[in-house]
């Protein structure tokens, strides 16, 4: 079997993650072997030797295959193994060593993972080199995670959970506001280190406490022009707020404002390009890509759209990871101006992984888009589709909307399965007009102010899907519609559980409950009497009321 002695001593939980460059893959001499096929990270070739001393590019995964070809041609299994490697597997990435305007007792350090895997911090030790502080680490940081250590409590930094809470009130656990050199160890082995002597950046100043910010993770820590001072680069990408609810002057739980740049120079991009992973750009401005050309954005790259707006007419090709996805933000306190546009692309763009916070969300407008595995947090609108626009939506989740989480019109459609919309804040959850939705397998749930789904003079199917907790709207409303609705559950709501005014409708194999002050199925002047059938009606102010009578068949 092929083995790499080094990995009993992983620092992962989930694999095998070295902190050297160099790897030594071996495996037993096999009796009736001529030689053996090897697979070096995709490079093919054969040998007699039964070891390889490779040198692993930094911050990488290596893949290693062999298996023996006997003299008569035959060939065994084939053995694999997978090696990642970091030299900095977990970096010192932000220093609060001024504390915050609160209270300069109020310090924090933040330690990021550089690697897409789980590690055990449990032999950790992050330390002053005069022991004051000595923080023993706890806990597992996550893939990519920025992980805070607030000092005495919970509270330094409010509205983020810390990581760990270290030490007291007393002397021993402060950082010297003259300097210190931290060093971040695992079992008495130095893993990262900061600059000795004075600190290399970071603000006292009364009333304006500015943090110590590491520009790359993944250079060295003891390199001075490494570190830079919150707002040194731009003063507009800040996270957390402090123990009065006041903006932190830093990044606590998020990229450094250090390690953003503009976004193509600001200027619009009219040839292909690709945001490599792990970076941060910032967009100040409207930024177009043009009909010719792609922009692709790779893996744990941050876009800041701070004032700006990035308009698609050719195609954008966004593809993050569950560990390490592509995240849209925007610092701007007017989020409707901040969005993704795009307008008469050429070809179907394609977002995998992403995550969309605090922005203007996403406009369509003659363009087709694919959206899985994705996730939209307080956002002004999730996705608007105009002008004979598709979206297939899969596997993602929409919350705190405050206005129509998805919305069509003009002919356009809409696909969207295995999805969530919850704590609709105000406007519907789906709006469609004129346009056609199709839904399967989706939960929307909490919707405040608005229908959980609004068709009008459209074309609609929900199956397998769950709506409910609907205050002040219905929880799904037809009007002049052709609609058909199987094995869905509508529950609890203020008015009306499915009002179908004009068009035509089936209900089938569904379970509608809840509507104390209203009716369960609600039918006005359809084309055809709308036909339900093995669906139950229960707990409801009224089950059914139609005008004019007849408009309905039920079976049984």
């Amino acid at each position: 079997p092929l083995s790499v002695l080094q990995c009993t001593q992983t620092l992962a939980l989930d694999g095998c993650l070295l902190a050297t460059t160099t790897v030594r893959f071996e495996w037993l001499e096999g009796p009736d072997a001529n030689f053996y096929a090897i697979n070096k990270n995709g490079e093919y070739a054969t040998t007699t030797e039964i070891l390889h001393n490779i040198i692993v590019q930094d911050f990488s995964d290596y893949t290693f295959e062999v298996s023996a070809v006997g003299t008569d041609g035959a060939t065994s299994a084939t053995s694999t193994l997978k090696v990642s490697v970091a030299s900095i597997p977990v970096a010192i990435n932000e220093i609060a060593w001024m504390g915050t305007n609160v209270s300069a007792s109020d310090e924090w350090i933040e330690l990021r993972n550089n690697t897409s895997h789980t590690i055990d911090l449990t032999q950790w030790v992050l330390e002053a080199t005069d022991t004051k502080p000595f923080i023993k680490l706890t806990g597992n940081i996550l893939p990519h995670e920025y992980r805070i250590l607030e000092r005495r409590n919970d509270a330094v930094i409010a509205n983020i959970s810390a990581g760990q809470v270290y030490g007291n009130g007393g002397s021993q656990w402060a950082l010297g506001n003259n300097g210190e050199e931290l060093v971040l160890s695992y079992a008495s082995s130095t893993m990262d280190s900061t600059p000795s002597g004075a600190w290399v950046a970071g603000s006292n100043e009364t009333g304006a406490k500015k943090t110590m910010e590491r520009i790359s993770p993944k250079e060295s820590g003891t390199e001075t022009t490494n570190w830079a001072t919150w707002g040194d680069n731009v003063d507009f990408i800040k996270n957390g707020k402090d123990n009065n609810g006041d903006d932190v002057l830093g990044t606590p739980g998020s990229r450094n404002s250090a390690s953003f740049q503009s976004l193509n120079n600001g200027e619009d991009i009219t040839s292909n390009l690709t945001l490599f992973p792990d970076t941060g750009y910032y967009a100040s401005t409207t930024l177009t890509v043009s009909a010719s050309s792609t922009l692709i954005i790779k893996e744990g790259v941050d876009i800041s759209l701070h004032k700006g707006r990035l308009w698609i007419n050719g195609r954008l090709v966004a593809k993050g990871t569950a560990e390490n996805p592509v995240v849209f933000n925007t610092f701007s306190d007017n989020q409707t101006t901040n969005n993704v546009r795009f307008k008469n692309s050429i070809g179907t763009s394609t977002l995998d992984h992403v995550v969309f916070e605090n922005t203007g969300g996403i406009e369509l407008n003659n363009a087709k888009l694919e959206v899985r595995n994705s996730s939209f947090f307080n956002n002004d609108t999730g996705i608007e589709l105009y002008n004979k626009s598709t979206a297939q939506i899969e596997n993602t989740r929409f919350a705190s909307s405050t206005d129509d989480t998805i919305g069509a019109y003009d002919d356009s459609v809409v696909r969207i399965a295995s999805s969530t919309i919850i704590n609709q804040l105000d406007g519907d959850a789906i709006g469609v007009y004129g346009s056609t939705l199709i839904v399967a397998s989706t939960t929307i749930d909490h919707v405040h102010d608005g229908d959980g789904i609004s068709v009008y003079d459209s074309l609609f199917s929900i199956a397998s899907s769950t709506i409910k907790n609907i205050d002040d709207g219905d929880a799904v409303a037809l009007y002049n519609s052709t609609s058909t609705i199987t094995n869905t559950l509508v529950q609890n709501g203020s008015d009306d559980g499915i009002a179908i005014y004009g068009g035509t409708a089936t209900i089938d194999a569904s379970y509608i409950s809840g509507f104390t002050e209203g009716v369960g199925v609600y039918i006005k002047s359809p084309v055809i009497p709308v036909t339900i059938t093995d669906t139950v009606i229960t707990g409801n102010d009224i089950s059914v009321k139609t005008y004019p009578n007849g408009a309905v068949i039920i079976t049984p």
